[in-house]
């Protein structure tokens, strides 16, 4: 059944359901997991709304990638990918990288000065490689656009 499914149909369905499992992380899972740890270690509870403000944030910046992700292959699509329109599309999406990589970096900081364990500051390291990596790739593409 999936050969019979076009690429862009396959990966437009990938994106929704990627977007509505932030929506729920965003909305339900981590509030609920910062007021869990607010409750269990009262030391933390200070932590719980800026915290929360992060990750929502981090989740909304998320899914405005996606959503430009999914213009592109709307374009990809319609065969008008290699226009001039694609380039606002890639700048909003490495804007958007550039802030979140930003407050990665400040958050990255903080969990190595105050780490005592390397495994959590380690899979930030590895998360902030990744944000490092998706942002360079897209400055890239943006610039083979801007010569296309």
């Amino acid at each position: 059944m999936l050969e019979k499914l076009p690429i862009a149909t396959i990966l437009k369905l990938s994106i929704l359901v990627f977007f509505f499992f932030l929506i729920v992380l965003q909305t339900l899972s981590f509030p609920g997991q910062f007021r869990y740890m607010a409750e269990v270690n009262p030391t933390d509870a200070p932590l719980r709304w800026p915290l929360t403000v992060l990750f929502f944030l981090w989740f909304l910046a998320l899914e405005f990638v996606l959503v430009c992700i999914w213009k592109l292959v709307s374009k990809a699509e319609n065969g008008t990918f290699f226009t001039s329109e694609t380039v606002p599309i890639l700048t909003i999406i490495i804007r958007i990288i550039a802030i979140v990589w930003v407050s990665f970096f400040a958050w990255l900081i903080v969990i190595f000065v105050n780490a005592d364990d390397p495994g959590f500051p380690l899979v930030n390291l590895v998360f902030f490689v990744f944000i490092t990596l998706a942002g360079l790739s897209v400055v890239e593409f943006r610039k083979i656009m801007r010569v296309w």
